[in-house]
């Protein structure tokens, strides 16, 4: 059994930490509370907090958690948006945390990982990692049906990143992709997440939920395809994944999106937009069109802000 005080203080830290997203708080307090197995989060430390890494690891193992924590590795934020240009720079460090409950979960985890190099044990490993992460059958089986032949027989580009954007919506709690947006399975997960957040962490379930919104201007910066060999898996597309850059900052900060359009922009078009933060996505309504920054200059990565 873990120690009530131990993981009574793990909940206080991980709701008050600073490097952690609002999603990662959530799937750290399901997996302490035993309702998950196994988890993956990110935390990100800077030159103000490097104690936090320290600190969460220590009250890791005072519960008696066992946990695979990656190299840190630099991260970047947009700095500003000037002319024709989207500077970045980098701003900390960021490391992978793999959460298991004992080293049983630790060691099913290490042979999907082995496996993921083996390209024809997709299934195998497919059922290995769902099974580790509590995910329902029904979406495991539909993970490992959807290759990229079956998506292009069966869906379009648009209804494969609506289906997505969907499941974002209506299961905000769950950390996989539903087998259809009326699966019965991850309903229920998504309100059992939900309630025992809000039983463990109310202050945190608030935050989780409650829609903050602003309007902006978004650069239409890069589309997002499923490709083989560098070619789309799909023959004519019916609609357009982009990703867009809130051209103002917002709480200090210009955050990346993703956008579903039936509408087809150049790359640098402005969009005059409202975004509205809730959960681990956005909602974006487009106003209008308003011109096109030509020959943008964004060459770096960046994190989308869409789901863990």
């Amino acid at each position: 059994m873990f120690k009530k005080e131990a993981l009574e203080s793990l909940y206080d830290f991980v709701v008050s930490s600073k490097g952690f997203s609002l999603k990662d708080k959530v799937k750290i307090i399901l997996f302490a509370s035993q309702v998950k197995r196994a988890s993956s989060v990110v935390m990100r430390i800077n030159s103000r907090d490097l104690e936090e890494k320290f600190t969460f690891e220590k009250k890791l193992k005072k519960c008696g958690f066992v946990f695979l924590a990656s190299k840190p590795r630099s991260y970047e934020e947009i700095e500003k948006i000037s002319g024709n240009e989207i500077k970045w720079d980098i701003v900390g460090l960021w490391v992978n945390y793999d959460l298991f409950k004992n080293k049983r979960g630790m060691n099913s985890f290490l042979a999907y990982r082995h496996l993921a190099l083996k390209k024809q044990e997709h299934a195998r490993r497919s059922i290995i990692a769902g099974r580790l992460y509590d995910y329902p059958k029904c979406c495991i089986k539909q993970y490992i049906r959807e290759t990229p032949d079956w998506l292009k027989e069966n869906l379009s580009y648009y209804r494969l990143y609506k289906k997505l954007h969907d499941s974002d919506k209506k299961f905000p709690f769950i950390c996989h992709e539903p087998c259809m947006i009326g699966c019965k399975g991850s309903r229920k997960l998504d309100m059992l997440y939900s309630n025992m957040i809000k039983k463990i962490a109310p202050e945190l379930w608030d935050a989780y939920r409650r829609k903050v919104s602003y309007d902006t201007e978004l650069i239409v910066d890069s589309e997002s395809d499923i490709t083989i060999h560098g070619k789309s898996i799909f023959d004519q597309k019916d609609g357009h994944e982009y990703v867009v850059i809130a051209r103002h900052a917002f709480n200090g900060k210009h955050y990346a999106y993703n956008l579903l359009s039936k509408t087809a922009y150049a790359r640098g078009t402005i969009l005059k937009a409202r975004v509205t933060h809730q959960y681990n996505t956005a909602y974006i309504k487009i106003k209008k069109a308003d011109g096109v920054i030509k020959n943008l200059i964004s060459e770096h990565e960046y994190e989308v802000l869409k789901k863990d």
